[in-house]
């Protein structure tokens, strides 16, 4: 199982991806909005509404999209 923290800071939002060990096993952001290799996408990351998105598959599959949750909101991804 791994853990999603989306955090909307006063610059820019981010999403970071847990291990269950607690390890950071990716980041999206403003300067890395795509990381193809663990799934994981961010957009609008300036804007007032960013939308985060993550897919188990790769390829073609399409992405599963939810609003950044605000700091201290967690999300659970699939892993």
């Amino acid at each position: 199982m791994f853990l999603l923290v989306g955090e909307i800071g006063p610059s820019e939002a981010s999403a970071k991806l847990f291990d269950e060990n607690g390890r950071v096993v990716s980041t999206v952001d403003q300067s890395r909005t795509v990381d193809p290799a663990v799934g994981l996408r961010s957009t609008g990351v300036l804007s007032a509404k960013p939308v985060f998105g993550q897919r188990t598959q790769g390829g073609t599959a399409p992405w599963q999209t939810t609003a950044n949750p605000r700091t201290g909101r967690y999300e659970p991804a699939n892993g």
